[in-house]
């Protein structure tokens, strides 16, 4: 996840910002998953690339690797991983190790099982 990969290197969004002149809140947003990747402007990508020194390709795949849906997100809040749908918002588990390595299993568990519950209230 892009989060956890700004963290590896200490890099902040504020150098990002102040590199980019992309607006802070704009920044968080992306990085916390409350926008949707296929909606924002090369210039992001760009300014992600260059901080991380990596292809627009793979900055792209760190993002979409934040995002499960079009209304799902994966978040970090504090030490513990959450899943963001449709603009309520579920705690998964701890971040560590095992789970970082697994995020994506575990957040993809956890909505099929909301979406599976979502259905069973909408045929009540």
């Amino acid at each position: 996840m892009i989060k956890d990969e700004l963290k590896k290197r200490h890099i902040t969004l504020r150098q990002i910002q102040r590199s980019s002149n992309i607006p802070y809140t704009t920044l968080n947003d992306i990085v916390n998953g409350r926008t949707n990747i296929d909606t924002i402007g090369v210039r992001v990508l760009v300014a992600f690339s260059h901080v991380l020194g990596t292809s627009l390709d793979e900055t792209y795949r760190l993002f979409k690797e934040n995002q499960l849906s079009e209304d799902c997100a994966i978040e970090i809040k504090g030490k513990t991983y959450y899943l963001k749908y449709r603009g309520k918002t579920y705690k998964l588990c701890a971040v560590n190790e095992e789970n970082t390595f697994y995020i994506r299993e575990i957040a993809k568990s956890a909505y099929e099982e909301i979406r599976s519950n979502e259905e069973m209230l909408a045929w009540h």
